[in-house]
C-alpha cells in the first residue's frame, strides 16, 4: 500500500531488529532491537510477553551508533511499560537522532478480556494516546500502531502522523483524514 509522509513514499512496515541501518528502499523501518530473539513472523504477539526489557534494549540498541536514513526509521517504543518514565524515554531517543516513533509492542494486539483488564489497569489503549501526545510535544513524529479504526482514529485524534498496522484490512480508511499513511506491516501471522 503506497503512502506519503513527510515526502516519504512507504509502501509496507518491517521490523528492523539487528541495526539501525534499514535498507534502501521504500519501507518504513521498525527499530526493535527488544525482538532479537524472538521469531520476526510473530513478533506482534510475542513482543508483549514478559520476557525481556523491550526499552532497555531499544536503548542499548540506539546507543551503539549512528542512525542514517532518518525518515525511514522508527523508534519502537513499549509506550505501556510500568517500570520506565515515557518522557525521558523519548528524551535519550531524541539524543540518539531518531525522529520517529511507534507504540510498540501494543496492547493493540491483544483483545477479550485480556485486552478489558490492560485497558482497566490503566495499560491500555489510553495510555498508548498519552505516549502519542508525549512524543509530538518533545517533536516526534508518530507512526502509530493500531488494529481497528476506532483505536486508528483515537490516534490520529492524538497527533499520530501515521499508522502502521498488521492487517489495513481491518481499518476503514475512507473514515479517516485524507492523505494519511497506512502502512501494512510486511510478513504478520497471528499466533
Amino acid at each position: 500500500m503506497s503512502s506519503e509522509s513527510a515526502g516519504r513514499a512507504w509502501r509496507s512496515g518491517r521490523f528492523l531488529i539487528d541495526r539501525a541501518q534499514p535498507l534502501a528502499d521504500d519501507a518504513l523501518h521498525l527499530y526493535c532491537p527488544g525482538g532479537k530473539d524472538l521469531p520476526v513472523e510473530h513478533l506482534i504477539t510475542l513482543a508483549l510477553l514478559p520476557i525481556h526489557d523491550w526499552n532497555s534494549a531499544l536503548l542499548e540498541g540506539a546507543s551503539e551508533g549512528p542512525i542514517t536514513q532518518f525518515d525511514s526509521i522508527s523508534a519502537c517504543v513499549f509506550a505501556i511499560d510500568p517500570f520506565r518514565r515515557i518522557r525521558d524515554l523519548l528524551l535519550e531517543l531524541k539524543q540518539n537522532n531518531f525522529h520517529w516513533v511507534t507504540n510498540f509492542p501494543s496492547a493493540e494486539a491483544i483483545d477479550g478480556e485480556m485486552r478489558t483488564t490492560l485497558d482497566d489497569l490503566g495499560f491500555g489503549l489510553q495510555k498508548e494516546l498519552e505516549f502519542v501526545d508525549e512524543a509530538r510535544a518533545l517533536g516526534f513524529a508518530v507512526a502509530a500502531f493500531a488494529t481497528t479504526t476506532f483505536s486508528a482514529s483515537l490516534m490520529l485524534e492524538n497527533g499520530a502522523t501515521a499508522l502502521v498496522t498488521p492487517d489495513a484490512s481491518m481499518i476503514d480508511v475512507a473514515s479517516l483524514p485524507s492523505g494519511v499513511p497506512v502502512i501494512q506491516l510486511e510478513g504478520h501471522r497471528s499466533v
